[in-house]
């Protein structure tokens, strides 16, 4: 696979991310870095070098790209440079957290609409996944239950703690 080195050559080679909703972007590496930049705060830039980061997974890219797999493989090339510092183990947390909270709903309540709505999809059937006590219990305290979710909080975990979590069905 050619490494890109900038924006100007994924231009030239019309390099396109595939966008969560389907649309096609080029792929450029202000985007990459920003987002890791973003991702950041609070960890020692002295041993985590974004700009080296963002070029080495720029240079991964293929056409076509999802978004979505940007995402998993910059979370798990940060995970793998846990042993040049630890902080690179919290990006790669931070990575696949925030790629979690675009891939699903921000209100509590609304996921548990879509438990409760759950049609199995081959027979086309109401097929619950939570029962009706429990829907009618969270819609009841839905402004409660979800002011009780803080997001942000997520951002604390590091890839292997995500990790765990998503093996155990919490995320």
């Amino acid at each position: 696979m050619q490494k890109l080195k900038s924006s100007e050559d994924i231009h030239a080679n019309s390099l396109f991310f595939i966008k969560r909703d389907g649309r096609k972007k080029y792929a450029m590496f202000d985007k990459i870095k920003s987002r890791i930049s973003k991702l950041s705060d609070g960890l020692d830039l002295n041993y985590v070098d974004l700009a080296a980061f963002a070029t080495e997974i720029f240079s991964y890219l293929h056409h076509n790209i999802t978004t979505v797999e940007v995402d998993n493989l910059a979370a798990q090339k940060a995970a793998s440079m846990t042993f040049n510092h630890p902080h690179y183990g919290i990006l790669a947390g931070r990575i696949a957290v925030s790629n979690l909270h675009k891939e699903t709903k921000a209100l509590f309540s609304e996921v548990m609409t879509d438990l409760y709505n759950h049609k199995n999809p081959d027979l086309n059937t109401d097929a619950p996944i939570i029962s009706e006590e429990t829907y009618n219990i969270v819609m009841a305290n839905a402004e409660k239950l979800n002011a009780a979710v803080k997001h942000e909080r997520d951002i604390d975990f590091n890839y292997f703690d995500f990790k765990v979590n998503s093996k155990r069905g919490n995320t």
